[in-house]
């Protein structure tokens, strides 16, 4: 069974490598500007869900490579403290062998210091960690169930398939969600009198369901109680649903299921109708009124979509690099189980200078 010790290494990586993931994939997002393709967002989001994906499954991975190394089937791998103290013992680290074996584990030092709870820091540590959860997912918590109450209270219009199409009395905007196995689209009854705004509305929802965009948006805010604080968190969720709405948008444009001007007088009509709305929507929204400058971007993307294509070669040329380097990143992150002959030496140093420092305060 895992320890606790290893259940924290193991969330700390998680941050690093979401930090990490995410500053990696905004130089892609920046390279792909620089060769033109800043507004394939179809393309974008494709190579955004392998490297979402990849990071989600690492911590697998790692325990496959784990359970794999204790079989003797791989070497240990390459950690960041490895390489630290190999720079060490050649000479490019000047610092005293003591402080520099500290600082190597200055992490597992912390952990331990942590989990033991000696000190009032551990103490004031878990508890604003512990109320920030909670916090958190009271609020999940809360939003599902208003979701539900809502959904609770609609009228069935239709059934399709594993999709019911949904008519409300309460809510101004049209949006959707899902449960174990059925998918909800769910529309103001007040649509039901504008046949051309329900038909954009029901195929912009149904392309939200086609792309996944349910299952990442609910996974998205499962997860983020656990990382409340870590600012990449909530970029990653922003970037999420930004690039899924312009992505689904460009779609429909490239289908050619609807007209162009007539989809964007659309957005800007719900837009103007909820503008003054502040109740959080739920689920997956057809518009954010109180977002504008993010409205421009979905007209100019609508407006770009034709143009604005990514062939998947190039999407797989940025994605797989993002993926072998989160990868590498894990791997690196990873605690070395072993010790090296670099270690042994640079044990065998500090040991060296505690004797030096002891004999020479006995010839005083």
């Amino acid at each position: 069974m895992m320890g606790s010790e290893t259940l924290l290494n193991a969330y700390l990586e998680a941050n690093v490598v979401l930090v990490f993931g995410f500053a990696l994939w905004r130089l892609v997002r920046f390279a792909l500007g620089r060769l033109g393709l800043g507004r394939a967002f179809i393309g974008q989001l494709r190579a955004m869900t392998v490297v979402l994906a990849a990071m989600a499954l690492t911590p697998l991975a790692m325990l496959g490579v784990g359970l794999l190394r204790a079989e003797g089937w791989l070497g240990a791998p390459l950690t960041i403290s490895d390489i630290a103290v190999a720079h060490y013992l050649n000479g490019q680290i000047k610092m005293p062998a003591a402080d520099f074996e500290a600082l190597i584990a200055m992490r597992e030092t912390g952990i331990r210091g942590f989990l033991d709870f000696a000190h009032p820091v551990a103490w004031i540590i878990a508890g604003v960690a512990l109320a920030g959860f909670v916090i958190a997912a009271v609020r999940l918590g809360w939003s599902g169930l208003s979701v539900w109450q809502v959904l609770r209270r609609c009228h069935v219009w239709r059934r399709l398939g594993t999709v019911s199409l949904l008519v409300s009395d309460e809510i101004t905007m049209p949006f959707s969600t899902r449960g174990w196995r059925r998918h909800y689209v769910v529309v103001p009854s007040s649509l039901l009198a504008r046949p051309a705004d329900l038909s954009m509305v029901l195929a912009h929802e149904f392309q939200h369901i086609r792309q996944g965009d349910l299952a990442w948006e609910i996974g998205m805010e499962v997860i983020r109680p656990f990382f409340f604080w870590n600012p990449a968190m909530h970029l990653w969720k922003r970037e999420v649903e930004q690039l899924r709405e312009l992505a689904c948008d460009q779609r429909l444009v490239e289908r050619g299921r609807l007209d162009v001007r007539a989809y964007c007088a659309c957005l800007l009509r719900f837009c103007r109708e909820n503008i003054a709305v502040r109740r959080a929507l739920p689920g997956v929204a057809f518009v954010e009124a109180r977002r504008r400058p993010f409205l421009y971007r979905r007209l100019m993307a609508v407006a770009e979509a034709r143009q604005a294509r990514a062939p998947r070669a190039i999407v797989a040329l940025v994605a797989v690099p993002v993926v072998l380097a989160v990868g590498a990143l894990s791997l690196a992150l990873q605690q070395p189980a072993d010790w090296s002959q670099d270690r042994l030496m640079l044990s065998t140093i500090v040991n060296l200078e505690r004797l030096n420092a002891r004999n020479a305060l006995a010839t005083r």
